[in-house]
């Protein structure tokens, strides 16, 4: 139940619905952004660099989540917590669908770090992560658990450099895009889906 009032929560704040291609959507500042389909084959390749960011996202998240429920603030949980989003996001969203993902994320960035409300901030980055886990677990419940595993393995196999990205937050303040080098991911990296527990909360 709680699940659902949290989605329709989405749904109301971000418009947030899945289209006719099984992609989903959602809208920030009344610009929409489009979340790939990882079911699509040409999409693939960017399942276990996510499952693994995620997963580095939610040990970051509950660090930082901590914390500040016990009223410490360290500015470096945050950045930690910003940088790994950021690369979530970003790589999830559909270039295909909205050109330059860089743009929406440096819109997104700006327009939320300006407020200086650390918990506005929170709140907002951790709406859209919900609703990226929301269209991923959609995604993933087509995969039978031999198909995620086989995707996993491929990736490590045949997936040496150069065919995913990740952001990062310059010093200016925008959002760059790099690109990912060899060994910057562990394939002992455990793959498990029931660890990427939802990072909105309702302390935020």
């Amino acid at each position: 139940m709680e699940m659902k009032k949290q989605l329709l929560k989405l749904e109301e704040k971000y418009n947030f619905k899945k289209e006719r291609d099984d992609s989903w959507s959602f809208e920030f500042n009344k610009k929409k952004a489009f979340i790939i389909n990882l079911t699509d084959p040409r999409n693939i390749k960017v399942i276990t660099p996510f499952i693994i960011r995620r997963k580095q996202l939610t040990t970051v998240a509950a660090t930082l989540f901590e914390n500040l429920e016990n009223e410490i603030f360290i500015r470096s949980d945050l950045i930690e917590f910003t940088k790994f989003s950021i690369e979530v996001i970003g790589n999830l969203l559909d270039k295909n669908k909205m050109g330059s993902t860089e743009y929406y994320l440096n819109m997104l960035y700006q327009d939320i770090k300006t407020s200086d409300d650390h918990f506005m901030f929170l709140s907002t980055m951790s709406d859209i992560i919900s609703m990226i886990d929301y269209s991923t677990e959609y995604h993933f419940s087509k995969f039978t658990k031999a198909k995620m595993q086989g995707i996993h393995n491929a990736y490590f196999k045949f997936v040496i450099h150069g065919n995913n990205e990740e952001y990062m937050i310059d010093n200016d303040g925008s959002i760059q895009l790099l690109t990912r080098v060899e060994g910057d991911v562990d394939p002992q990296d455990e793959y498990n889906l029931a660890e990427m527990i939802p990072i909105n909360r309702e302390e935020i």
